[in-house]
Protein backbone atom coordinates (compact mmCIF):
# COMPACT_ATOMS: atom_id res chain seq x y z
CA UNK A 1 0.00 0.00 0.00
CA UNK A 2 1.70 3.31 -0.78
CA UNK A 3 2.34 6.14 1.41
CA UNK A 4 -0.21 8.93 2.21
CA UNK A 5 -0.58 12.75 2.25
CA UNK A 6 -2.14 13.66 5.82
CA UNK A 7 -2.24 17.22 4.64
CA UNK A 8 -4.30 16.65 1.53
CA UNK A 9 -5.79 13.49 1.91
CA UNK A 10 -4.09 12.03 -1.62
CA UNK A 11 -2.84 8.49 -1.90
CA UNK A 12 0.66 8.15 -3.75
CA UNK A 13 2.56 5.00 -4.68
CA UNK A 14 6.34 4.47 -3.23
CA UNK A 15 8.81 4.22 -5.62
CA UNK A 16 10.16 0.99 -4.68
CA UNK A 17 13.77 1.24 -6.39
CA UNK A 18 17.43 2.67 -5.70
CA UNK A 19 18.11 2.74 -8.90
CA UNK A 20 18.18 1.92 -12.69
CA UNK A 21 18.96 -1.53 -13.46
CA UNK A 22 21.23 -1.57 -16.85
CA UNK A 23 20.74 -4.67 -18.94
CA UNK A 24 22.62 -5.20 -22.18
CA UNK A 25 21.77 -7.58 -24.66
CA UNK A 26 24.33 -9.66 -26.77
CA UNK A 27 23.17 -11.57 -30.00
CA UNK A 28 26.25 -13.97 -29.39
CA UNK A 29 29.01 -11.87 -31.59
CA UNK A 30 28.48 -8.55 -29.87
CA UNK A 31 26.34 -5.89 -27.58
CA UNK A 32 23.08 -5.31 -29.80
CA UNK A 33 21.12 -3.32 -26.93
CA UNK A 34 21.48 -1.33 -24.00
CA UNK A 35 18.37 -0.73 -21.66
CA UNK A 36 17.83 1.18 -18.47
CA UNK A 37 15.03 -0.46 -16.36
CA UNK A 38 13.46 1.49 -13.52
CA UNK A 39 11.30 -0.88 -11.88
CA UNK A 40 10.03 -3.72 -14.08
CA UNK A 41 9.98 -4.68 -17.35
CA UNK A 42 8.77 -7.34 -19.84
CA UNK A 43 11.39 -9.73 -21.88
CA UNK A 44 9.72 -10.54 -24.79
CA UNK A 45 8.99 -10.90 -29.05
CA UNK A 46 5.91 -9.11 -28.16
CA UNK A 47 6.24 -5.31 -29.74
CA UNK A 48 5.19 -3.65 -26.23
CA UNK A 49 7.99 -5.65 -24.80
CA UNK A 50 10.20 -3.39 -22.63
CA UNK A 51 13.14 -5.24 -23.92
CA UNK A 52 11.97 -6.75 -27.40
CA UNK A 53 13.65 -9.71 -28.63
CA UNK A 54 12.96 -10.15 -32.36
CA UNK A 55 13.57 -13.96 -32.58
CA UNK A 56 11.43 -17.17 -32.73
CA UNK A 57 13.29 -18.54 -30.17
CA UNK A 58 11.91 -15.98 -27.47
CA UNK A 59 8.13 -16.15 -26.24
CA UNK A 60 6.26 -13.15 -26.66
CA UNK A 61 6.09 -12.24 -23.01
CA UNK A 62 9.47 -14.81 -22.07
CA UNK A 63 10.61 -13.35 -18.56
CA UNK A 64 10.27 -10.22 -16.45
CA UNK A 65 12.89 -8.05 -14.68
CA UNK A 66 11.68 -6.40 -11.57
CA UNK A 67 12.26 -4.62 -8.23
CA UNK A 68 11.13 -5.82 -4.78
CA UNK A 69 10.33 -3.37 -1.93
CA UNK A 70 13.56 -4.11 -0.73
CA UNK A 71 15.66 -3.05 -3.55
CA UNK A 72 16.23 -6.46 -4.86
CA UNK A 73 16.05 -7.26 -8.51
CA UNK A 74 14.47 -10.39 -9.81
CA UNK A 75 14.28 -12.10 -13.27
CA UNK A 76 11.20 -14.27 -13.72
CA UNK A 77 10.28 -17.07 -16.50
CA UNK A 78 6.59 -16.34 -17.28
CA UNK A 79 6.35 -19.79 -18.51
CA UNK A 80 8.34 -19.17 -21.64
CA UNK A 81 8.90 -22.04 -24.43
CA UNK A 82 12.70 -22.16 -23.92
CA UNK A 83 12.90 -20.68 -20.44
CA UNK A 84 15.59 -18.73 -19.10
CA UNK A 85 18.87 -20.31 -18.93
CA UNK A 86 21.65 -19.38 -15.81
CA UNK A 87 24.92 -21.83 -15.87
CA UNK A 88 23.48 -24.12 -18.17
CA UNK A 89 20.21 -24.72 -16.09
CA UNK A 90 16.72 -23.49 -16.71
CA UNK A 91 15.48 -21.34 -13.31
CA UNK A 92 11.87 -20.08 -12.79
CA UNK A 93 12.82 -17.09 -10.84
CA UNK A 94 16.46 -15.79 -9.39
CA UNK A 95 18.15 -12.84 -7.66
CA UNK A 96 20.03 -10.67 -10.24
CA UNK A 97 23.43 -10.12 -9.23
CA UNK A 98 25.95 -7.51 -11.03
CA UNK A 99 27.21 -9.78 -13.87
CA UNK A 100 25.12 -12.40 -13.81
CA UNK A 101 24.53 -13.67 -17.71
CA UNK A 102 21.02 -15.25 -18.64
CA UNK A 103 20.41 -17.31 -22.26
CA UNK A 104 17.10 -15.68 -23.02
CA UNK A 105 16.92 -18.03 -26.48
CA UNK A 106 19.60 -17.12 -28.84
CA UNK A 107 20.37 -14.04 -26.68
CA UNK A 108 22.32 -13.42 -23.44
CA UNK A 109 21.47 -10.54 -21.43
CA UNK A 110 24.20 -9.28 -19.20
CA UNK A 111 22.95 -7.08 -16.05
CA UNK A 112 24.51 -4.24 -13.71
CA UNK A 113 22.83 -3.47 -10.66
CA UNK A 114 22.40 0.08 -9.56
CA UNK A 115 25.07 1.59 -7.36
CA UNK A 116 24.50 2.56 -3.69
CA UNK A 117 26.06 5.15 -2.04
CA UNK A 118 27.89 3.30 0.66
CA UNK A 119 28.64 0.10 -1.78
CA UNK A 120 32.60 -0.39 -1.83
CA UNK A 121 35.37 0.65 -4.01
CA UNK A 122 32.05 3.23 -5.82
CA UNK A 123 33.29 6.22 -4.02
CA UNK A 124 36.28 8.44 -2.95
CA UNK A 125 36.71 8.51 1.00
CA UNK A 126 37.40 11.81 2.24
CA UNK A 127 39.32 10.45 5.06
CA UNK A 128 42.12 9.62 3.29
CA UNK A 129 41.64 11.27 -0.39
CA UNK A 130 44.84 12.59 -1.99
CA UNK A 131 45.35 14.28 -4.76
CA UNK A 132 48.47 12.98 -6.93
CA UNK A 133 50.34 15.02 -9.23
CA UNK A 134 51.27 14.31 -12.61
CA UNK A 135 53.82 15.54 -15.12
CA UNK A 136 55.39 13.88 -18.59
CA UNK A 137 57.89 15.92 -20.01
CA UNK A 138 57.62 13.81 -23.00
CA UNK A 139 54.83 13.87 -24.58
CA UNK A 140 55.32 11.70 -27.54
CA UNK A 141 56.05 8.43 -26.27
CA UNK A 142 54.81 4.57 -26.95
CA UNK A 143 53.76 2.74 -23.92
CA UNK A 144 54.36 -1.15 -23.63
CA UNK A 145 51.90 -3.96 -23.16
CA UNK A 146 51.90 -7.46 -22.36
CA UNK A 147 51.54 -7.98 -26.08
CA UNK A 148 54.82 -6.14 -26.97
CA UNK A 149 56.96 -8.21 -24.63
CA UNK A 150 56.03 -11.58 -25.35
CA UNK A 151 55.27 -14.73 -23.21
CA UNK A 152 56.14 -14.00 -19.64
CA UNK A 153 57.90 -16.39 -17.20
CA UNK A 154 56.87 -15.96 -13.64
CA UNK A 155 59.06 -17.57 -10.42
CA UNK A 156 57.21 -19.98 -8.22
CA UNK A 157 57.68 -17.92 -5.30
CA UNK A 158 56.13 -15.05 -6.70
CA UNK A 159 53.52 -17.23 -7.70
CA UNK A 160 52.96 -18.32 -4.51
CA UNK A 161 52.90 -14.99 -2.53
CA UNK A 162 50.50 -13.62 -5.20
CA UNK A 163 48.17 -17.12 -4.02
CA UNK A 164 48.26 -16.29 -0.73
CA UNK A 165 47.81 -12.63 -0.56
CA UNK A 166 44.67 -13.65 -2.30
CA UNK A 167 43.97 -15.57 0.39
CA UNK A 168 44.12 -12.77 2.93
CA UNK A 169 41.65 -10.61 0.70
CA UNK A 170 39.53 -13.13 1.14
CA UNK A 171 39.73 -13.22 4.59
CA UNK A 172 39.60 -9.62 5.31
CA UNK A 173 36.15 -7.86 5.43
CA UNK A 174 37.06 -4.36 4.62
CA UNK A 175 37.84 -3.31 0.94
CA UNK A 176 40.17 -0.62 2.09
CA UNK A 177 42.40 -3.19 3.74
CA UNK A 178 42.61 -4.99 0.65
CA UNK A 179 43.51 -2.24 -1.43
CA UNK A 180 46.33 -1.77 1.18
CA UNK A 181 47.81 -5.45 1.09
CA UNK A 182 47.58 -4.76 -2.76
CA UNK A 183 49.59 -2.42 -2.28
CA UNK A 184 51.97 -3.55 0.12
CA UNK A 185 52.44 -6.64 -1.80
CA UNK A 186 54.18 -4.74 -4.57
CA UNK A 187 56.76 -3.24 -2.03
CA UNK A 188 58.24 -6.88 -0.84
CA UNK A 189 61.63 -7.02 -1.10
CA UNK A 190 60.49 -10.39 -4.26
CA UNK A 191 58.59 -8.04 -6.25
CA UNK A 192 61.15 -5.13 -5.83
CA UNK A 193 58.38 -2.08 -6.06
CA UNK A 194 59.60 1.10 -4.18
CA UNK A 195 56.21 2.98 -4.53
CA UNK A 196 52.97 1.66 -5.25
CA UNK A 197 49.20 3.04 -5.32
CA UNK A 198 45.64 2.83 -6.02
CA UNK A 199 44.62 5.94 -7.89
CA UNK A 200 41.18 6.92 -9.25
CA UNK A 201 41.38 8.73 -12.93
CA UNK A 202 39.02 10.57 -14.18
CA UNK A 203 38.26 11.05 -18.00
CA UNK A 204 39.60 14.63 -19.33
CA UNK A 205 41.26 14.93 -15.90
CA UNK A 206 44.87 13.03 -16.16
CA UNK A 207 46.29 15.70 -14.06
CA UNK A 208 44.34 15.09 -10.87
CA UNK A 209 44.29 11.52 -10.10
CA UNK A 210 43.03 10.56 -6.54
CA UNK A 211 44.55 8.24 -4.68
CA UNK A 212 41.80 6.10 -2.89
CA UNK A 213 44.55 4.96 -0.31
CA UNK A 214 47.39 6.29 1.25
CA UNK A 215 50.37 5.67 -1.09
CA UNK A 216 52.92 2.86 -0.11
CA UNK A 217 56.58 4.22 -0.61
CA UNK A 218 59.84 2.48 0.46
CA UNK A 219 62.12 4.46 2.69
CA UNK A 220 64.08 7.06 0.75
CA UNK A 221 61.93 6.57 -2.51
CA UNK A 222 59.85 9.57 -3.48
CA UNK A 223 59.40 11.60 -0.30
CA UNK A 224 56.33 13.66 -0.76
CA UNK A 225 56.83 14.28 -4.53
CA UNK A 226 55.67 10.10 -6.36
CA UNK A 227 56.51 10.11 -9.68
CA UNK A 228 53.71 9.50 -12.19
CA UNK A 229 52.95 9.72 -15.63
CA UNK A 230 50.40 11.64 -17.30
CA UNK A 231 51.12 9.34 -20.69
CA UNK A 232 50.95 5.97 -18.99
CA UNK A 233 47.68 6.84 -17.52
CA UNK A 234 46.41 7.66 -20.84
CA UNK A 235 47.45 4.36 -22.70
CA UNK A 236 45.77 2.52 -19.94
CA UNK A 237 42.51 4.53 -19.82
CA UNK A 238 42.30 3.95 -23.28
CA UNK A 239 43.89 0.43 -23.85
CA UNK A 240 41.79 -0.72 -20.72
CA UNK A 241 45.01 -3.30 -20.17
CA UNK A 242 47.77 -3.58 -18.02
CA UNK A 243 50.79 -0.93 -19.59
CA UNK A 244 54.43 -0.10 -18.25
CA UNK A 245 56.59 2.65 -19.14
CA UNK A 246 60.56 3.60 -18.17
CA UNK A 247 62.39 6.49 -17.27
CA UNK A 248 65.13 8.27 -19.47
CA UNK A 249 68.66 7.06 -18.53
CA UNK A 250 69.48 3.56 -18.64
CA UNK A 251 66.06 1.08 -18.80
CA UNK A 252 66.43 -1.91 -20.89
CA UNK A 253 64.40 -1.69 -24.28
CA UNK A 254 61.65 -4.40 -25.33
CA UNK A 255 60.11 -4.49 -28.60
CA UNK A 256 59.16 -1.10 -29.47
CA UNK A 257 58.85 0.21 -25.83
CA UNK A 258 60.70 3.41 -25.38
CA UNK A 259 61.83 6.04 -22.89
CA UNK A 260 59.76 8.23 -20.73
CA UNK A 261 60.41 10.73 -18.20
CA UNK A 262 58.42 11.08 -15.00
CA UNK A 263 58.49 14.35 -12.35
CA UNK A 264 61.11 14.24 -9.71
CA UNK A 265 62.83 11.71 -10.88
CA UNK A 266 66.86 11.64 -10.83
CA UNK A 267 67.25 7.90 -10.92
CA UNK A 268 66.10 5.27 -13.66
CA UNK A 269 63.02 4.33 -13.18
CA UNK A 270 59.95 2.00 -14.69
CA UNK A 271 56.45 2.29 -13.93
CA UNK A 272 53.33 -0.27 -14.23
CA UNK A 273 49.82 0.70 -14.23
CA UNK A 274 46.72 -1.85 -14.56
CA UNK A 275 43.25 -1.65 -14.23
CA UNK A 276 41.52 -2.55 -11.23
CA UNK A 277 37.60 -1.21 -11.76
CA UNK A 278 36.86 0.33 -15.30
CA UNK A 279 34.38 1.52 -17.31
CA UNK A 280 31.30 -0.50 -18.07
CA UNK A 281 32.40 -3.28 -15.27
CA UNK A 282 30.36 -5.11 -12.88
CA UNK A 283 31.97 -2.68 -10.10
CA UNK A 284 32.77 0.50 -12.18
CA UNK A 285 33.68 3.82 -10.87
CA UNK A 286 31.50 6.55 -11.39
CA UNK A 287 31.35 9.13 -13.86
CA UNK A 288 33.30 7.03 -16.83
CA UNK A 289 36.57 6.69 -14.16
CA UNK A 290 38.80 4.08 -14.01
CA UNK A 291 40.42 2.90 -10.62
CA UNK A 292 44.34 0.96 -11.30
CA UNK A 293 47.26 0.12 -9.42
CA UNK A 294 49.82 2.21 -10.67
CA UNK A 295 53.81 0.84 -9.00
CA UNK A 296 56.76 2.10 -9.62
CA UNK A 297 60.10 -0.42 -10.18
CA UNK A 298 63.87 -0.02 -10.73
CA UNK A 299 64.86 -0.48 -13.94
CA UNK A 300 65.54 -4.01 -14.47
CA UNK A 301 61.71 -4.98 -13.34
CA UNK A 302 61.03 -3.50 -17.20
CA UNK A 303 59.96 -7.08 -18.36
CA UNK A 304 57.35 -9.07 -19.41
CA UNK A 305 57.37 -11.01 -16.32
CA UNK A 306 56.81 -7.80 -13.45
CA UNK A 307 54.21 -6.58 -15.85
CA UNK A 308 52.31 -10.36 -15.89
CA UNK A 309 52.72 -10.14 -11.82
CA UNK A 310 51.02 -6.47 -11.74
CA UNK A 311 48.20 -8.06 -13.80
CA UNK A 312 47.90 -11.25 -11.76
CA UNK A 313 47.97 -9.39 -8.73
CA UNK A 314 44.94 -7.37 -9.80
CA UNK A 315 43.30 -10.02 -11.10
CA UNK A 316 43.55 -11.79 -7.16
CA UNK A 317 42.44 -8.30 -5.86
CA UNK A 318 39.30 -8.20 -8.33
CA UNK A 319 38.33 -11.70 -7.32
CA UNK A 320 38.46 -11.14 -3.51
CA UNK A 321 36.12 -8.18 -4.52
CA UNK A 322 33.65 -9.91 -6.38
CA UNK A 323 33.76 -12.81 -3.98
CA UNK A 324 33.04 -10.29 -0.84
CA UNK A 325 30.60 -8.42 -2.57
CA UNK A 326 29.02 -12.00 -3.30
CA UNK A 327 28.70 -12.64 0.44
CA UNK A 328 27.37 -9.62 1.23
CA UNK A 329 24.72 -10.22 -1.30
CA UNK A 330 24.26 -13.48 -0.18
CA UNK A 331 23.61 -12.27 3.86
CA UNK A 332 21.47 -9.41 2.95
CA UNK A 333 19.58 -11.67 0.98
CA UNK A 334 19.11 -14.05 3.80
CA UNK A 335 18.34 -11.72 6.25
CA UNK A 336 15.71 -10.23 4.17
CA UNK A 337 13.84 -13.65 3.40
CA UNK A 338 13.99 -14.47 7.17
CA UNK A 339 12.07 -11.65 8.03
CA UNK A 340 9.92 -11.98 5.06
CA UNK A 341 9.09 -15.75 6.81
CA UNK A 342 8.53 -14.22 10.46
CA UNK A 343 6.33 -11.82 8.14
CA UNK A 344 4.48 -14.72 6.88
CA UNK A 345 3.81 -16.71 10.13
CA UNK A 346 2.36 -13.77 11.71
CA UNK A 347 -0.15 -12.87 8.73
CA UNK A 348 -0.98 -17.04 8.50
CA UNK A 349 -1.27 -17.00 12.43
CA UNK A 350 -3.70 -14.05 12.64
CA UNK A 351 -6.44 -15.68 10.12
CA UNK A 352 -9.94 -16.37 11.46
CA UNK A 353 -10.53 -20.23 11.33
CA UNK A 354 -13.32 -22.37 12.07
CA UNK A 355 -15.62 -19.37 12.61
CA UNK A 356 -19.56 -21.17 12.94
CA UNK A 357 -22.28 -18.11 13.08
CA UNK A 358 -25.98 -19.29 13.22
CA UNK A 359 -27.74 -17.39 10.14
CA UNK A 360 -24.34 -15.98 8.89
CA UNK A 361 -22.15 -18.05 6.34
CA UNK A 362 -18.25 -16.36 6.93
CA UNK A 363 -15.01 -17.05 4.49
CA UNK A 364 -12.21 -14.95 4.22
CA UNK A 365 -9.46 -15.67 1.17
CA UNK A 366 -5.37 -14.64 1.81
CA UNK A 367 -2.71 -14.78 -0.92
CA UNK A 368 0.36 -13.18 0.44
CA UNK A 369 2.68 -11.22 -1.72
CA UNK A 370 5.92 -12.60 -2.81
CA UNK A 371 6.92 -9.90 -0.90
CA UNK A 372 4.51 -10.63 2.03
CA UNK A 373 2.85 -7.00 2.25
CA UNK A 374 0.33 -5.64 5.65
CA UNK A 375 -2.39 -7.11 4.87
CA UNK A 376 -4.48 -7.86 8.37
CA UNK A 377 -8.57 -9.48 8.05
CA UNK A 378 -10.82 -10.57 11.01
CA UNK A 379 -14.35 -12.33 12.03
CA UNK A 380 -14.87 -12.26 15.71
CA UNK A 381 -18.28 -13.78 17.59
CA UNK A 382 -19.52 -11.38 19.74
CA UNK A 383 -20.78 -11.82 23.16
CA UNK A 384 -24.29 -10.71 21.99
CA UNK A 385 -24.85 -13.05 19.07
CA UNK A 386 -23.14 -10.11 16.50
CA UNK A 387 -20.28 -10.88 14.64
CA UNK A 388 -17.23 -8.25 13.88
CA UNK A 389 -15.86 -8.37 10.83
CA UNK A 390 -12.79 -6.59 9.13
CA UNK A 391 -10.39 -6.26 6.41
CA UNK A 392 -7.11 -3.90 7.04
CA UNK A 393 -4.23 -3.07 4.94
CA UNK A 394 -0.93 -1.40 6.58
CA UNK A 395 1.61 0.87 4.59
CA UNK A 396 5.01 -0.58 3.55
CA UNK A 397 5.53 -4.44 2.83
CA UNK A 398 7.71 -7.24 5.33
CA UNK A 399 7.79 -7.44 8.76
CA UNK A 400 7.17 -4.20 9.54
CA UNK A 401 3.91 -4.21 8.29
CA UNK A 402 3.03 -7.38 9.41
CA UNK A 403 4.00 -6.37 12.68
CA UNK A 404 1.74 -3.26 12.67
CA UNK A 405 -1.21 -5.66 11.35
CA UNK A 406 -0.56 -8.36 14.04
CA UNK A 407 -0.91 -5.36 16.38
CA UNK A 408 -4.31 -4.23 15.12
CA UNK A 409 -5.46 -7.69 15.46
CA UNK A 410 -4.58 -7.56 19.51
CA UNK A 411 -5.73 -4.26 20.13
CA UNK A 412 -9.10 -4.75 18.34
CA UNK A 413 -9.36 -8.24 19.62
CA UNK A 414 -9.07 -6.48 23.19
CA UNK A 415 -11.42 -3.89 22.95
CA UNK A 416 -14.05 -5.72 21.76
CA UNK A 417 -12.94 -8.69 24.81
CA UNK A 418 -13.81 -5.55 27.16
CA UNK A 419 -17.33 -4.95 25.56
CA UNK A 420 -16.22 -1.71 23.58
CA UNK A 421 -18.94 -0.41 20.88
CA UNK A 422 -17.45 -0.20 17.33
CA UNK A 423 -16.98 3.49 17.22
CA UNK A 424 -15.05 3.33 20.88
CA UNK A 425 -12.71 0.73 18.91
CA UNK A 426 -12.47 2.44 15.71
CA UNK A 427 -11.73 6.18 17.46
CA UNK A 428 -9.25 4.29 20.19
CA UNK A 429 -7.38 2.24 17.42
CA UNK A 430 -6.62 5.82 14.95
CA UNK A 431 -5.45 7.53 18.05
CA UNK A 432 -3.14 4.57 18.66
CA UNK A 433 -1.29 4.71 15.43
CA UNK A 434 -1.56 8.62 15.26
CA UNK A 435 0.99 8.66 18.39
CA UNK A 436 3.33 5.11 17.53
CA UNK A 437 3.34 5.07 13.72
CA UNK A 438 5.96 6.72 12.51
CA UNK A 439 5.22 10.01 9.77
CA UNK A 440 3.66 8.39 6.36
CA UNK A 441 2.90 5.05 7.96
CA UNK A 442 -0.84 4.41 7.93
CA UNK A 443 -3.39 1.54 7.62
CA UNK A 444 -6.89 1.28 5.77
CA UNK A 445 -9.49 -0.72 7.43
CA UNK A 446 -13.12 -1.41 6.87
CA UNK A 447 -15.09 -2.75 9.42
CA UNK A 448 -18.49 -3.87 10.40
CA UNK A 449 -20.34 -5.48 12.95
CA UNK A 450 -23.28 -7.88 11.63
CA UNK A 451 -25.99 -8.42 13.75
CA UNK A 452 -27.23 -12.04 11.88
CA UNK A 453 -30.70 -12.29 13.02
CA UNK A 454 -32.07 -8.88 12.24
CA UNK A 455 -28.98 -8.20 9.11
CA UNK A 456 -28.75 -4.98 10.60
CA UNK A 457 -24.96 -3.48 10.17
CA UNK A 458 -23.17 -0.76 11.99
CA UNK A 459 -19.60 -0.07 10.01
CA UNK A 460 -16.83 1.93 9.04
CA UNK A 461 -14.52 2.70 6.35
CA UNK A 462 -11.47 4.53 6.71
CA UNK A 463 -9.25 5.26 3.76
CA UNK A 464 -10.53 1.49 2.67
CA UNK A 465 -11.73 0.57 -1.03
CA UNK A 466 -16.02 0.49 -0.40
CA UNK A 467 -17.60 -2.66 0.50
CA UNK A 468 -19.87 -4.51 -1.91
CA UNK A 469 -23.47 -5.94 -0.96
CA UNK A 470 -24.43 -8.48 -3.70
CA UNK A 471 -27.82 -9.65 -4.03
CA UNK A 472 -29.74 -13.10 -5.19
CA UNK A 473 -30.95 -11.40 -8.64
CA UNK A 474 -27.41 -10.23 -9.70
CA UNK A 475 -27.57 -6.67 -8.39
CA UNK A 476 -24.40 -5.15 -6.55
CA UNK A 477 -24.30 -2.13 -4.22
CA UNK A 478 -21.33 0.23 -2.43
CA UNK A 479 -21.83 0.62 1.23
CA UNK A 480 -20.92 4.97 1.41
CA UNK A 481 -17.29 4.98 2.15
CA UNK A 482 -17.79 8.56 4.03
CA UNK A 483 -14.91 11.03 4.82
CA UNK A 484 -12.87 9.01 7.23
CA UNK A 485 -9.39 9.28 6.57
CA UNK A 486 -7.09 6.25 6.64
CA UNK A 487 -6.50 4.90 10.52
CA UNK A 488 -2.87 6.79 12.03
CA UNK A 489 -3.36 9.85 9.44
CA UNK A 490 -5.48 12.35 11.78
CA UNK A 491 -7.07 12.08 14.95
CA UNK A 492 -10.34 13.46 14.38
CA UNK A 493 -13.27 10.72 15.73
CA UNK A 494 -13.73 8.15 13.04
CA UNK A 495 -17.24 8.60 11.89
CA UNK A 496 -20.07 4.90 11.47
CA UNK A 497 -22.93 4.79 8.98
CA UNK A 498 -25.35 2.35 9.00
CA UNK A 499 -27.00 -0.42 6.32
CA UNK A 500 -29.28 -3.63 5.89
CA UNK A 501 -27.95 -7.04 4.87
CA UNK A 502 -31.04 -9.10 3.59
CA UNK A 503 -31.69 -12.70 3.52
CA UNK A 504 -29.45 -14.38 0.78
CA UNK A 505 -27.08 -10.68 -0.09
CA UNK A 506 -23.79 -11.43 0.65
CA UNK A 507 -21.12 -8.92 1.70
CA UNK A 508 -17.69 -8.54 0.42
CA UNK A 509 -14.51 -6.65 1.66
CA UNK A 510 -11.41 -6.52 0.04
CA UNK A 511 -7.87 -5.12 0.34
CA UNK A 512 -5.87 -2.94 -3.27
CA UNK A 513 -4.29 -6.01 -3.96
CA UNK A 514 -7.29 -7.29 -5.43
CA UNK A 515 -8.13 -3.41 -7.03
CA UNK A 516 -4.65 -2.33 -8.25
CA UNK A 517 -4.37 -5.87 -9.60
CA UNK A 518 -2.72 -5.84 -13.43
CA UNK A 519 -4.01 -7.83 -16.45
CA UNK A 520 -1.57 -9.75 -18.69
CA UNK A 521 -1.95 -6.33 -21.27
CA UNK A 522 -0.87 -4.10 -18.04
CA UNK A 523 -4.48 -2.54 -17.10
CA UNK A 524 -5.88 -2.03 -13.41
CA UNK A 525 -8.45 -3.74 -12.58
CA UNK A 526 -9.71 -1.15 -10.29
CA UNK A 527 -12.87 -1.31 -8.39
CA UNK A 528 -15.51 -1.65 -10.95
CA UNK A 529 -13.78 -4.53 -12.41
CA UNK A 530 -13.61 -6.25 -9.02
CA UNK A 531 -16.98 -5.62 -8.18
CA UNK A 532 -17.93 -6.67 -11.87
CA UNK A 533 -16.23 -10.18 -11.21
CA UNK A 534 -17.54 -10.64 -7.45
CA UNK A 535 -21.23 -10.31 -9.15
CA UNK A 536 -20.39 -12.94 -11.99
CA UNK A 537 -18.88 -15.35 -9.39
CA UNK A 538 -21.76 -15.00 -6.61
CA UNK A 539 -24.28 -15.59 -9.31
CA UNK A 540 -22.36 -18.16 -10.25
CA UNK A 541 -22.23 -20.28 -7.00
CA UNK A 542 -25.65 -20.26 -6.27
CA UNK A 543 -26.47 -23.03 -4.07
CA UNK A 544 -22.71 -23.21 -2.70
CA UNK A 545 -21.17 -22.08 0.04
CA UNK A 546 -19.57 -18.42 0.18
CA UNK A 547 -15.86 -21.03 0.75
CA UNK A 548 -16.58 -22.08 -3.22
CA UNK A 549 -16.99 -18.44 -4.08
CA UNK A 550 -13.46 -17.34 -2.37
CA UNK A 551 -12.03 -20.63 -4.60
CA UNK A 552 -13.21 -18.66 -7.57
CA UNK A 553 -11.51 -15.40 -6.74
CA UNK A 554 -8.20 -16.92 -6.15
CA UNK A 555 -9.07 -19.00 -9.72
CA UNK A 556 -9.90 -15.80 -11.28
CA UNK A 557 -7.17 -13.47 -9.85
CA UNK A 558 -4.67 -16.29 -11.14
CA UNK A 559 -6.29 -16.10 -14.56
CA UNK A 560 -6.00 -11.95 -14.55
CA UNK A 561 -2.23 -11.82 -13.53
CA UNK A 562 -1.18 -14.50 -15.95
CA UNK A 563 1.18 -16.17 -13.98
CA UNK A 564 3.07 -12.62 -13.26
CA UNK A 565 4.63 -12.49 -9.48
CA UNK A 566 1.64 -10.48 -7.45
CA UNK A 567 3.19 -7.52 -5.73
CA UNK A 568 0.49 -6.82 -2.92
CA UNK A 569 -1.04 -9.06 -0.68
CA UNK A 570 -4.80 -10.42 -2.22
CA UNK A 571 -6.86 -10.43 0.94
CA UNK A 572 -10.61 -10.72 0.67
CA UNK A 573 -13.97 -11.74 3.06
CA UNK A 574 -17.14 -13.00 2.02
CA UNK A 575 -20.67 -13.34 4.46
CA UNK A 576 -23.53 -14.11 3.08
CA UNK A 577 -26.86 -13.86 5.26
CA UNK A 578 -28.41 -17.09 5.15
Amino acid sequence: MPPVSAQQGLLERPAARTGELLVEVHDGVRAIARHKVLSHAIIGRAADAQIHLDRGTVSRQHAEVLCDPFGRWWIRDLGSRNGVVFSGRRVNERAIRTGDQYQVGDFALRFKLPETPDEDGTREKSDHTTFVPVSDHDAAIDISTARDLGSPKIAAEHLSMLLETGRLMMETDESDARLTQLLQLMLRPEYKGTCSMALRVHPGRLESPVALVPAQTLSGHGGNRVPVSRSLLKSVMERRAPAMAGSANGMPVHGDMVEMSMISSTRPLCAIACPLRQPGGSDAPPDGAMDLLYIVFPPECATGEWLAIAALATEQFRLSESAWAARRDALSHAAVERDLEQARQIQIQFLPRGLSVPGLEVAVGFQPCRWVAGDYTDAMLLGDGRIFLAVADVCGKGLAAALVASSLHTLVRAMLDDGDSLERVMNRLNRHLVRYLRDGRFATMACAIVNPATGAIQYANCGHPPVFIFGPDGSARDLPTGSNLPLGVDPDAVQLHEDQLNPGEMLAMYTDGLSEARTTTGEMLGIDGVRTQFCHIYAACRGHTVTEACNRVITWMDTVSGGRLQDDDRTYLLARRK
